[in-house]
């Protein structure tokens, strides 16, 4: 596929354009914040405190539902930026043969026909049929929940094969772990599997926290239970020749008064510092919520170690054959590797095969020269064996 014919596709498969990170919805995220029912109970007293004359009360009211709008809008719109800001940090290359050349683009622009280059430690930009191999293994974990790379072939299989056992094909968001391979794109951006579990997770409607039914419990009692003190009270005061007008405004103000406005500031304070607390720590919170929700968790079940865990494996120790040193032993495991360790920024990780990788780092701590580590432009000190 040339260059021309990948923009002319790309602009007519409208429904097949990659997904691109969107930026936040301010106006989603500030509309959040006054879908609590504690918020709207307030939002309400506001109202009737205005209607019946309470000009001060219901100043205060709308003081504090604003500062607790404006305190959950800011900790999510925060997050917000600083998940768009991950998601941009690293620019995500492809490596295509277009116009009988190999060449690198930014995975935006790969398009159905596209043929791909796959190596060992690179991530697989769309879905793609296998039309050359060389020992190519994929970690398909985030589809099939396998921590074991998936061994990969040309062999055809029957269409109607789980996703696990389509071995001529792989997927977007997978990784190389080891081999080579070349593929034709068969579909990118939302038609890829990936992009189905996306478009699936994003139509799901998350439940209720545990915290938020227990305020709209809360909520629905207190409307009862104010409603309830508001008839009586004005029942009581008409029955003793008060008028209508007096009896009715003496029993909204005690039933606004019964409001606690100071409730949902609480909760929304306790929540941002939750979330600042797991932000010291390195985790972002997205949606406040989320930080009650965690505290609720007291068991996590699994059927997985590899979706849990790093999924890495390390040498505990070497026993080389009688007249072989450890050194000569972990060096020839240097020269047969193909994986690489890369310095990113945050540590050194393995970029291959698993096993290959372990050894590579037993090499460089016995100070075995020949471990390769790549930075890209090599300089760091970590990567110096």
């Amino acid at each position: 596929m040339t260059d021309e014919e990948a923009r002319a596709r790309l602009a007519r498969d409208g429904p097949n354009r990659p997904h691109r990170p969107r930026r936040p919805s301010y106006a989603r995220i500030a509309a959040r914040q006054l879908l609590d029912p504690l918020v709207g109970l307030l939002v309400a007293a506001a109202a009737v405190s205005a209607a019946i004359g309470g000009g001060l009360e219901a100043v205060a009211i709308g003081v504090i539902v604003v500062a607790n709008a404006a305190l959950g809008f800011t900790q999510e719109a925060r997050a917000e930026r600083a998940v768009r800001a991950l998601r941009e940090a690293v620019p995500r290359l492809a490596d295509v043969v277009r116009s009988g050349r190999e060449q690198a683009i930014p995975a935006e622009q790969v398009a159905v026909g596209d043929v791909l280059v796959l190596r060992e430690g690179g991530r697989v930009p769309a879905d793609g049929r296998l039309v050359l191999e060389q020992g190519l293994a994929v970690d398909e974990s985030l589809l099939t929940g396998e921590s074991v790379p998936a061994e990969k072939g040309l062999e055809p299989v029957p269409e109607a094969s789980p996703l696990g056992d389509r071995l001529p094909m792989v997927y977007s968001g997978t990784w190389v772990t080891r081999g080579r391979a070349r593929a034709v794109v068969t579909a990118t951006g939302d038609r890829t599997e990936m992009g189905r579990i996306v478009g699936l997770a994003s139509e799901a409607k998350p439940p209720r926290t545990p915290l938020q039914q227990r305020l709209g419990g809360l909520t629905r009692t207190m409307v009862a239970a104010g409603v309830a003190i508001a008839v009586v009270i004005a029942a009581g005061m008409f029955a003793r020749d008060a008028a209508l007008e007096e009896a009715f405004l003496v029993g909204v103000s005690v039933a606004v008064a019964a409001v606690p406005e100071g409730l949902a500031a609480a909760v929304t304070i306790a929540l941002a510092l939750g979330a600042h607390a797991m932000a010291a720590r390195g985790a972002i919170v997205r949606r406040l919520a989320a930080v009650e929700t965690l505290g609720e968790t007291t068991v996590i079940c699994t059927d997985k170690t590899g979706t849990l865990t790093e999924n890495r494996l390390h040498v505990a120790a070497a026993v080389p054959e009688p007249g072989t040193t450890t050194a000569a032993l972990l060096g020839a495991s240097v020269l047969a590797s193909t994986a690489e360790l890369v310095d990113d920024g945050a540590g050194i990780r393995i970029s291959g095969d698993p096993l290959e990788g372990a050894l590579l780092l037993a090499a460089r701590e016995q100070g075995v020269s020949g471990a390769r580590c790549s930075t890209g432009s090599r300089s760091s000190p970590r990567c110096r064996s």
